[in-house]
């Protein structure tokens, strides 16, 4: 539980914009430490398209660890999405559900939890869009909506986990990318009204 309120507090720090300007000994002040680290995970977005109608392209899921619940992707960073009969591990046809009590104005703030996997300890980028229709994802954290996430670096034995809310105007075919510094990944889920 101790490593999870770090990092949660480490998530808000990044969120918030948080970060001394302390000189290191090489000069680098903390923000010129984390832009060069931010930089380096910032690839160009590789998303699928979709043809318009078309059955969205889900990405399969599992169980990567037994304190996991149901999540998307081969790691080493997973969502876990929150889906209905989440006893049975998903599909590529998986649905996201969004509940009306999730909806802030004109989107949803879907809350799913972000798993790493002990063997990657570096940082990790999140950032996505919906594929049909094209509209744009955000992520929430602390009430305000954010164009991307960024988990830090952090050694540990166990899993990391970060909570977030993902943004979205409505049920569609979304996709995620994950960047970290070894692997990139998408992850392409649907999402419909429950």
């Amino acid at each position: 539980m101790e490593r999870g309120l770090v990092g949660c507090l480490a998530l808000l720090a990044l969120a918030t914009g948080c970060s001394g300007n302390e000189a290191t000994p090489n000069g680098q002040t903390a923000s010129e430490r984390k832009s060069d680290r931010s930089s380096e995970l910032r690839r160009p977005l590789h998303l699928p398209s979709v043809t318009p109608g078309a059955a969205c392209p889900g990405t399969a899921g599992g169980l990567p660890s037994p304190d996991v619940a149901i999540a998307l992707g081969s790691g080493p960073a997973y969502p876990v999405l929150g889906f209905e009969g989440d006893h049975v591990p998903p599909s590529p046809k998986a649905v996201v559900p969004l509940y009306a009590d999730e909806r802030k104005g004109s989107v949803y703030w879907h809350k799913p939890l972000w798993a790493v996997d002990p063997a990657y300890d570096g940082p990790v980028l999140i950032r996505g869009a919906g594929l049909d229709p094209p509209q744009p994802m955000r992520f929430g954290y602390d009430e305000r909506q954010l164009r991307e996430l960024e988990f830090p670096a952090e050694k540990s034995k166990s899993w990391r986990y970060g909570p977030s809310f993902t943004i979205v105007p409505g049920p569609g075919c979304y996709a995620f990318q994950v960047d970290g510094t070894n692997f990139s990944k998408v992850i392409v889920f649907q999402a419909a009204r429950a």
